[in-house]
């Protein structure tokens, strides 16, 4: 008994091991590279611009990654993102308030999840061709009444979200580590983030067990609207500018921040910390590929293949891990 004890034991620590042995790898290729393309790379203000910049992927990977978890994709939170962005902005420069600029933004964000939520579960259109839609549906908005609309010179207390620092330390790392706590809280520890696994992993068992499984679908694309929302608030509070492109290709590196922190498309897997672990390998890759001089033109192929790359190494880890179960 204690052998067979001590072997399961050896089994989990193997499996520990292994499941993280992918980021390990690549976190330590890209720290090795940037370090000899850049040897102040490893300064503490380096490291903190490098984290400020990654809090917006992070958010929009952590929505993303909560989406995955139930078994769908939201491929409108670019756009979405874009048309909250712009709201936000718009409102700002004619004098509203910057509390309900931003409430404003989060609650258009809320709007088409919700959205999202109920054709998905009540009209049962699947997710891809759902998001897919509603992510038309906001580009034409944008494209409609922001096309010509460039929105900028935002007040700076607005301003002080993205860039503003306490000391030396940026006050979005701040909001990035609470974003975070809020989102692991609720999906680790919440009846919400049990069920979402749950349903994720075994739809017709959730539904026999009680589980309300349109409403915990509907509140997962409320809360990923929410957060492309929120990250293009941030974007903007970076940049001191809106345009209609200003969210282009985000859905891309929402899916991306996921995969690369473990998510699938299968359901029932990811994380929040998996999605700090994405977005981090995103923004140190965009970091690495610009102290390299590489061409803008190569940076998409170049994200790409280390995605694969990542994600294909995930899945071997994981056949892996499953054949030591057994």
């Amino acid at each position: 008994m204690k052998s067979k004890r001590l072997n399961i034991r050896s089994k989990n620590i193997l499996n520990s091991i292994l499941s993280g042995s992918s980021y390990i790898i690549i976190l330590l290729v890209l720290f090795i590279v940037t370090s000899i393309v850049s040897p102040t790379f490893f300064s503490l203000g380096n490291l903190l611009n490098i984290l400020a910049q990654m809090v917006p992927f992070f958010i929009l990977g952590a929505g993303q990654t909560l989406v995955l978890v139930a078994g769908g994709i939201d491929l409108s939170v670019g756009a979405i993102g874009g048309v909250a962005g712009l709201v936000t902005g718009y409102m700002l420069i004619n004098g509203f308030s910057i509390p309900l600029s931003v409430l404003i933004g989060l609650l258009i964000g809320a709007f088409f999840g919700l959205i999202n939520g109920l054709i998905i579960t009540k009209v049962h259109i699947n997710a891809f061709i759902t998001t897919f839609g509603m992510r038309f549906v906001a580009m034409g908005i944008l494209s409609w009444y922001f096309a010509k609309k460039l929105v900028y010179d935002f007040p700076e207390p607005f301003r002080f979200l993205g860039i503003g620092r306490i000391g030396n330390f940026p006050f979005v790392i701040i909001i990035g580590i609470l974003a975070f706590l809020i989102l692991h809280v609720s999906l680790h520890y919440t009846i919400f983030g049990r069920s979402l696994y749950s349903v994720g992993s075994n739809p017709t068992a959730s539904k026999i067990s009680g589980i309300n499984k349109d409403l915990i679908i509907i509140i997962t694309y409320i809360i990923s609207g929410i957060a492309a929302a929120f990250a293009v608030i941030l974007f903007i509070s970076r940049g001191n500018t809106a345009s209609s492109r200003v969210s282009e290709g985000l859905e891309l590196m929402a899916i991306a921040a996921a995969l690369l922190g473990g998510a699938s498309f299968l359901g029932g897997i990811g994380s929040i910390t998996g999605a700090v672990l994405g977005a981090f390998i995103l923004t140190l890759l965009g970091n690495v590929i610009n102290l390299i001089g590489i061409s803008i033109l190569w940076q998409r192929l170049f994200t790409g293949v280390v995605m694969i790359l990542v994600v294909f190494g995930n899945e071997m880890i994981r056949k892996k891990m499953s054949t030591i179960k057994k």
